[in-house]
């Protein structure tokens, strides 16, 4: 089966060298042009234990961040990675912090009766916790740092709690939760929440305006304003499943549009790539990272295989506490599974002696693959298919990790856009000529692509006099 990948020339030939490197790059989610891509429909829905950890979690997390964000001087920029508790000295620094957080918004009763109504939380819901707790969580991390000579006495608080948030505390959250048991009657919260989130953004960016043009202004954005969105994104992209990356193709080249978009405007070039058919499908090779050894990073070749891209407008669901599978087992049943008592999670059930761990395993990768190749109808027009690359011994942030390179003999020809110039033209010419001479090939084929009248949309025709010369290349001289 043909695949084929559209690329611009200044992927090709310029700025990255594609062609002659024989490379495909597989991009982060982030750098894909689909905002939604690898979308889930996260829920939370569990027992006491899973919901305590959820909050307990916070208080460490957002520790950690503030404690960063106060000793540095604005030199350097908050990174998701400066966003984990380290724990080397935040015991101490905890200590009250969570049971008074706790106190103040009843949570442990919030807690049992999200249990008792069996809930099943979505983001917007989960999130409007997180900033209930968040500015009174934030001054009393302040607080205990002061008292324990990690701040100075006068040092000026970076937050103010909102009278709409401190009407929240003392049993008021749990009013909240108990008016809001049924779904028909969860959109009122959502509606208290976007406004309260609006009055805490206008009025501290207002405030905080003039000091938000450095580096420690901006940093202060994530954790005084944003770090509950922060900390569920991390959780979500972090806890649950590994990074994956993608590299696209389609299955046809003839759709304008898709010319258009990846195609620089018709500017650049369509490689044509045969897979390989075996009975599960549709691979192709690439080599890439297969292990690591004493002198670093083992390279080898690798049968990756294509997946298709599901187009439909619903995300499939992902049960949060259910499926966490990226931590270690030691740091899951202790920051998640248990409580301070030894006292096990249900949710924890498939990795008990007893559970059917390989079922839930199956299950796992299965969403995993299913949420990372789904895309709204509006892109159906693409037919892509796509490869998929992701790693449980690197996280593959180094971009030279995910540049993959290609057997030249998997690549059948080229098909030039309507509008691309001749000399781009005659660059990639010269470039598969020599490859064609030294891998002893006759059989690559140069397409022009034109507007069809008669199909309305683009085909392609084989550049014959091309082609005549490539098939005689060996026996003339180079």
């Amino acid at each position: 089966m043909n695949v084929y990948r559209f690329r611009k020339i200044e992927n090709l030939l310029d700025k990255f060298q594609e062609l002659e490197k024989q490379s495909i790059y597989f991009a982060s989610p982030e750098e894909l042009n689909d905002p939604m891509e690898g979308f889930r429909d996260i829920f939370w829905q569990g027992d006491k234990i899973v919901w305590t950890n959820f909050f307990r979690n916070y208080i460490p997390w957002l520790s950690e961040t503030y404690l960063w964000l106060k000793c540095t001087d604005g030199s350097i920029k908050l990174e998701p990675d400066h966003i984990y508790p380290r724990k080397i000295w935040l015991d101490q620094l905890l200590n009250n912090i969570c049971d008074t957080v706790f106190e103040k918004y009843e949570l442990d009763k919030c807690i049992v009766e999200i249990v008792k109504t069996n809930r099943t939380a979505r983001y917007d819901e989960v999130l409007f916790y997180l900033m209930a707790i968040h500015p009174t969580a934030l001054l009393e991390i302040e607080k205990r740092c002061i008292e324990l000579e990690i701040l100075p006495k006068n040092e000026q608080s970076l937050v103010k709690l909102p009278d709409s948030l401190e009407r929240l505390q003392g049993g008021k959250l749990l009013e909240l939760i108990q008016k809001t048991e049924g779904e028909s009657s969860r959109p009122s919260l959502f509606d208290m929440m976007d406004a309260i989130l609006g009055d805490i953004h206008l009025s501290y960016e207002y405030r905080y305006r003039s000091k938000s043009q450095n580096t420690f202004g901006e940093n202060q954005q994530p954790v005084i304003f944003d770090f509950p969105r922060v900390y569920l994104k991390l959780l979500i992209t972090h806890l649950l499943y590994p990074k994956w990356y993608a590299a696209c193709f389609m299955r046809d080249y003839k759709n304008s549009s898709v010319w258009g978009h990846y195609g620089d405007s018709h500017k650049g070039a369509c490689l044509i790539f045969e897979t390989e058919v075996t009975d599960k499908g549709n691979n192709l090779t690439l080599n890439a990272i297969t292990g690591y050894d004493g002198d670093g990073e083992r390279w080898g070749p690798v049968p990756r295989p294509f997946y298709e891209i599901n187009y439909q407008d619903r995300a499939g669901e992902v049960d949060f506490f259910r499926s966490i599978g990226v931590l270690p087992l030691s740091d899951l049943m202790d920051s998640w599974y248990s409580d301070q008592n030894g006292n096990i999670s249900e949710c924890a059930a498939h990795i008990e002696p007893d559970g059917d761990e390989d079922s839930w395993r199956k299950g796992y990768w299965d969403n995993f693959y299913r949420d990372i190749t789904v895309k709204t109808k509006d892109w159906e027009y693409e037919q892509e298919i796509r490869l998929i690359l992701t790693s449980l011994i690197s996280n593959l942030d180094d971009k030279r990790q995910r540049t993959l390179t290609y057997d030249f003999n998997s690549l059948k020809g080229i098909v030039f856009g309507i509008n691309t110039p001749d000399s781009d033209k005659l660059e990639i010419i010269e470039i598969i000529e020599r490859k064609c001479r030294k891998n002893n090939r006759t059989d690559f084929k140069f397409y022009q692509a034109y507007y069809s009248h008669e199909n309305s949309d683009i085909r392609k025709r084989e550049i014959r006099p091309l082609s005549r010369i490539f098939e005689n290349i060996n026996s003339a001289a180079p």
